[in-house]
């Protein structure tokens, strides 16, 4: 079977690696909403996980080119570079410069936070390279296929 059309085995992984990132990004959201912000997050976050990973599996198709999917199904450092790169976008953005000022609506203080297109593509980056994971072992039968 071709590697790239193997990732909906990642499928659970990916969408449950996207609840969390986009709960951990809402947490500023529901500090101070109680039990009902956190189950209504939880909902959006499950919904728009399920989203995210539809789209890195259109995305994904990409990896079926043969030699793209050479290079991303030949080990499994292209995965782990990318969740990682996106786990430190989302831990260190701030640090690092990625921020936008918000107003609060409940004391017109500015707050700074993790700019969005950040925060959306580290976590669509993840959601990506924990769906489309490689462990780099791969049958002689795939090897054929891929090139």
């Amino acid at each position: 079977m071709n590697p790239a059309l193997s990732a909906p085995k990642h499928g659970c992984a990916a969408w449950f690696l996207g609840c969390i990132l986009y709960l951990f990004l809402a947490l500023n959201v529901i500090g101070d909403e109680g039990i009902i912000g956190l189950l209504s997050q939880s909902i959006i976050g499950a919904l728009f996980s399920i989203i995210l990973v539809g789209v890195a599996w259109i995305v994904g198709l990409i990896l079926r080119i043969p030699s793209v999917a050479r290079l991303w199904y030949s080990n499994a450092l292209p995965s782990i570079s990318v969740i990682l790169l996106a786990l430190g976008v989302l831990y260190y953005g701030r640090d690092l410069g990625f921020i936008t000022t918000y107003i609060s609506t409940d004391a017109n203080l500015p707050l700074q936070d993790l700019h969005p297109a950040a925060a959306f593509g580290s976590v669509f980056a993840a959601v990506f390279g924990t769906l489309h994971f490689s462990s780099g072992i791969r049958s002689q039968s795939d090897k054929n296929k891929i090139g």
